[in-house]
């Protein structure tokens, strides 16, 4: 194996919204007391690199559209047992969609 810097930026190829708290674990963000809220997954085309599956910053799908300008960035996650915030990675629209 070796290390590869990809790209930040990409476009929307595909994507669902995880409408269920995923199981715990591996899944670290709020599960339970109706913490979860749904989130945006989708694949996201790096230009001459591959396809990654990421979270996305969106989680309604008429604010998604296929092609559409994608950027990484980093959400919240939770916050961790010593009071530290947790973020993970995410992809967000660099223009939002009119619906």
């Amino acid at each position: 194996m070796e290390s590869v810097h990809l790209g930040t930026q990409g476009t929307l190829w595909a994507w669902t919204i995880q409408g269920f708290a995923p199981k715990s674990p591996p899944y670290l963000g709020p599960v339970a007391d109706g913490q979860f809220e749904p989130y945006g997954v989708g694949y996201v085309v790096l230009p001459g690199e591959l396809k990654v599956e990421a979270r996305l910053t969106i989680a309604d799908p008429k604010e998604l559209q296929e092609g559409m300008a994608m950027r990484l960035t980093t959400v919240p996650l939770q916050t961790d047992e010593a009071g530290d915030r947790v973020v993970t990675f995410a992809f967000e629209p660099m223009e939002t969609v009119n619906a």
